[in-house]
Protein backbone atom coordinates (compact mmCIF):
# COMPACT_ATOMS: atom_id res chain seq x y z
CA UNK A 1 0.00 0.00 0.00
CA UNK A 2 1.34 3.58 -0.90
CA UNK A 3 2.08 5.35 2.09
CA UNK A 4 2.91 9.05 2.73
CA UNK A 5 6.00 9.89 3.56
CA UNK A 6 7.25 13.27 3.90
CA UNK A 7 4.36 16.55 3.93
CA UNK A 8 6.30 19.88 2.92
CA UNK A 9 5.43 23.28 2.98
CA UNK A 10 4.73 24.54 -0.68
CA UNK A 11 3.94 28.02 -1.11
CA UNK A 12 0.67 29.74 0.93
CA UNK A 13 -1.72 27.45 1.61
CA UNK A 14 -0.23 24.08 -0.40
CA UNK A 15 1.60 21.57 0.56
CA UNK A 16 3.94 18.94 -1.12
CA UNK A 17 3.63 15.35 -0.59
CA UNK A 18 5.86 12.46 -1.28
CA UNK A 19 4.73 8.75 -1.55
CA UNK A 20 6.90 5.90 -0.89
CA UNK A 21 10.12 8.62 -0.28
CA UNK A 22 9.44 9.80 -4.14
CA UNK A 23 7.84 13.00 -4.66
CA UNK A 24 3.78 12.53 -5.46
CA UNK A 25 1.50 15.54 -6.05
CA UNK A 26 1.06 19.27 -4.24
CA UNK A 27 -2.63 19.57 -3.06
CA UNK A 28 -4.03 22.69 -1.06
CA UNK A 29 -3.28 22.13 2.77
CA UNK A 30 -6.81 22.19 3.37
CA UNK A 31 -7.75 19.48 1.57
CA UNK A 32 -4.09 17.65 3.62
CA UNK A 33 -6.08 18.61 7.12
CA UNK A 34 -9.49 17.11 5.96
CA UNK A 35 -8.31 13.87 4.78
CA UNK A 36 -6.17 13.55 7.69
CA UNK A 37 -2.82 12.81 5.87
CA UNK A 38 0.03 12.98 7.71
CA UNK A 39 3.74 10.88 7.49
CA UNK A 40 2.68 7.31 7.47
CA UNK A 41 -0.92 7.64 6.49
CA UNK A 42 -1.56 4.74 3.77
CA UNK A 43 -3.07 5.94 0.54
CA UNK A 44 -5.83 3.76 0.54
CA UNK A 45 -9.03 3.68 -2.26
CA UNK A 46 -11.05 5.51 -0.15
CA UNK A 47 -8.50 8.11 0.63
CA UNK A 48 -7.70 8.24 -3.09
CA UNK A 49 -11.01 8.26 -4.32
CA UNK A 50 -12.18 11.29 -1.56
CA UNK A 51 -9.16 13.09 -2.78
CA UNK A 52 -9.87 12.52 -6.46
CA UNK A 53 -13.56 13.76 -5.56
CA UNK A 54 -12.76 16.86 -3.73
CA UNK A 55 -9.92 17.82 -6.57
CA UNK A 56 -12.44 17.53 -9.05
CA UNK A 57 -14.66 19.84 -7.05
CA UNK A 58 -11.93 22.20 -6.65
CA UNK A 59 -11.11 22.63 -10.52
CA UNK A 60 -14.83 22.82 -11.02
CA UNK A 61 -15.14 25.99 -8.61
CA UNK A 62 -12.01 27.47 -10.03
CA UNK A 63 -13.17 27.22 -13.69
CA UNK A 64 -16.85 28.59 -12.55
CA UNK A 65 -15.09 31.27 -10.45
CA UNK A 66 -12.98 32.30 -14.04
CA UNK A 67 -16.15 32.22 -15.92
CA UNK A 68 -17.73 34.62 -13.54
CA UNK A 69 -14.99 36.87 -13.33
CA UNK A 70 -14.84 37.36 -16.95
CA UNK A 71 -18.57 38.39 -16.48
CA UNK A 72 -21.75 37.52 -14.86
CA UNK A 73 -23.82 35.16 -16.64
CA UNK A 74 -27.09 33.21 -16.23
CA UNK A 75 -27.41 29.57 -13.82
CA UNK A 76 -28.56 27.86 -16.71
CA UNK A 77 -24.91 29.28 -19.05
CA UNK A 78 -22.88 27.81 -15.96
CA UNK A 79 -24.28 24.71 -15.42
CA UNK A 80 -24.08 24.39 -19.17
CA UNK A 81 -20.40 25.50 -19.09
CA UNK A 82 -20.27 22.86 -15.98
CA UNK A 83 -21.62 19.69 -18.15
CA UNK A 84 -19.82 20.60 -21.18
CA UNK A 85 -16.63 20.48 -18.96
CA UNK A 86 -17.72 17.07 -17.53
CA UNK A 87 -18.54 18.38 -13.60
CA UNK A 88 -20.62 15.28 -12.44
CA UNK A 89 -24.83 16.47 -11.71
CA UNK A 90 -24.42 16.20 -7.94
CA UNK A 91 -21.01 18.06 -8.23
CA UNK A 92 -22.58 20.85 -10.25
CA UNK A 93 -25.66 21.04 -8.53
CA UNK A 94 -23.56 21.57 -5.06
CA UNK A 95 -21.48 24.17 -6.84
CA UNK A 96 -24.00 26.49 -8.41
CA UNK A 97 -26.01 26.36 -4.92
CA UNK A 98 -22.92 27.75 -3.00
CA UNK A 99 -22.20 30.17 -5.19
CA UNK A 100 -25.70 31.43 -5.63
CA UNK A 101 -25.80 31.20 -1.55
CA UNK A 102 -22.44 33.31 -2.02
CA UNK A 103 -23.71 35.81 -4.28
CA UNK A 104 -21.20 34.84 -6.80
CA UNK A 105 -24.12 33.91 -9.04
CA UNK A 106 -27.02 36.26 -9.48
CA UNK A 107 -29.33 35.59 -11.78
CA UNK A 108 -30.82 38.94 -10.98
CA UNK A 109 -27.59 40.75 -11.14
CA UNK A 110 -26.61 39.49 -14.30
CA UNK A 111 -29.68 39.91 -16.11
CA UNK A 112 -29.57 43.74 -15.18
CA UNK A 113 -26.05 44.03 -16.37
CA UNK A 114 -26.75 42.20 -20.07
CA UNK A 115 -29.98 44.20 -20.33
CA UNK A 116 -27.80 47.01 -19.92
CA UNK A 117 -25.40 46.24 -22.14
CA UNK A 118 -27.84 45.51 -24.96
CA UNK A 119 -29.49 48.34 -24.72
CA UNK A 120 -26.50 50.44 -25.08
CA UNK A 121 -25.61 48.50 -28.39
CA UNK A 122 -29.34 50.37 -29.40
CA UNK A 123 -32.08 47.54 -28.50
CA UNK A 124 -35.11 47.85 -27.79
CA UNK A 125 -36.94 46.26 -24.73
CA UNK A 126 -38.62 43.63 -27.11
CA UNK A 127 -35.32 42.40 -28.71
CA UNK A 128 -33.54 42.41 -24.88
CA UNK A 129 -36.18 40.39 -23.31
CA UNK A 130 -35.90 37.54 -26.22
CA UNK A 131 -32.38 37.72 -26.00
CA UNK A 132 -32.09 37.37 -22.30
CA UNK A 133 -34.69 34.46 -22.48
CA UNK A 134 -32.67 32.95 -24.70
CA UNK A 135 -29.84 33.26 -22.74
CA UNK A 136 -31.28 31.07 -20.03
CA UNK A 137 -32.61 33.83 -17.79
CA UNK A 138 -36.50 33.61 -16.38
CA UNK A 139 -38.81 35.86 -17.75
CA UNK A 140 -39.51 37.31 -14.49
CA UNK A 141 -36.00 38.00 -14.21
CA UNK A 142 -35.79 39.54 -18.10
CA UNK A 143 -38.76 41.62 -17.11
CA UNK A 144 -37.68 43.08 -14.26
CA UNK A 145 -34.03 43.90 -15.34
CA UNK A 146 -35.52 45.72 -18.88
CA UNK A 147 -37.75 47.89 -15.97
CA UNK A 148 -34.76 49.37 -14.80
CA UNK A 149 -33.26 50.27 -17.93
CA UNK A 150 -33.55 54.21 -19.46
CA UNK A 151 -36.61 54.98 -21.25
CA UNK A 152 -36.85 53.49 -24.34
CA UNK A 153 -38.50 56.40 -26.11
CA UNK A 154 -35.19 57.95 -25.08
CA UNK A 155 -33.33 55.14 -25.88
CA UNK A 156 -34.74 55.29 -29.97
CA UNK A 157 -34.27 59.15 -30.06
CA UNK A 158 -30.65 58.99 -29.06
CA UNK A 159 -30.19 55.77 -31.89
CA UNK A 160 -31.65 57.02 -34.64
CA UNK A 161 -29.50 60.38 -33.37
CA UNK A 162 -26.20 58.24 -33.40
CA UNK A 163 -27.51 56.24 -36.23
CA UNK A 164 -29.06 58.47 -38.76
CA UNK A 165 -30.96 55.61 -40.72
CA UNK A 166 -32.39 57.48 -44.02
CA UNK A 167 -35.79 59.40 -42.66
CA UNK A 168 -37.61 57.17 -44.24
CA UNK A 169 -36.74 54.02 -43.01
CA UNK A 170 -36.30 55.32 -39.40
CA UNK A 171 -39.44 53.22 -38.51
CA UNK A 172 -38.17 50.06 -39.96
CA UNK A 173 -34.58 50.55 -38.64
CA UNK A 174 -35.95 51.00 -34.97
CA UNK A 175 -38.23 47.85 -35.57
CA UNK A 176 -35.78 45.98 -36.27
CA UNK A 177 -33.74 46.41 -33.44
CA UNK A 178 -36.74 45.52 -31.23
CA UNK A 179 -38.56 48.86 -30.17
CA UNK A 180 -42.01 49.08 -29.27
CA UNK A 181 -43.95 49.24 -32.39
CA UNK A 182 -46.15 53.04 -31.20
CA UNK A 183 -42.69 54.12 -30.68
CA UNK A 184 -41.43 53.11 -34.59
CA UNK A 185 -44.87 54.41 -35.56
CA UNK A 186 -44.28 58.11 -33.72
CA UNK A 187 -40.59 58.63 -34.60
CA UNK A 188 -40.93 57.26 -37.92
CA UNK A 189 -43.79 59.82 -39.02
CA UNK A 190 -41.63 62.62 -37.02
CA UNK A 191 -38.55 62.05 -39.20
CA UNK A 192 -40.97 61.39 -42.40
CA UNK A 193 -42.14 65.13 -41.77
CA UNK A 194 -38.70 66.78 -41.33
CA UNK A 195 -38.05 65.15 -44.78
Amino acid sequence: MPTVTRLQPAGPARVRVEVDGERWRTLPATLVDDLGLSAGSELTRPVLRALRRRLRRGDAAAYAERILGASDTSTRNLAAALERRGVAPADRDALLGALSGSGLLSDARASRARAQALAQRGYGNAAIELKLEGEGYEPTEAREAIEELDDELARAKELLARKKPDPRQSARFLGQRGFDLDICEALGAVYDADV
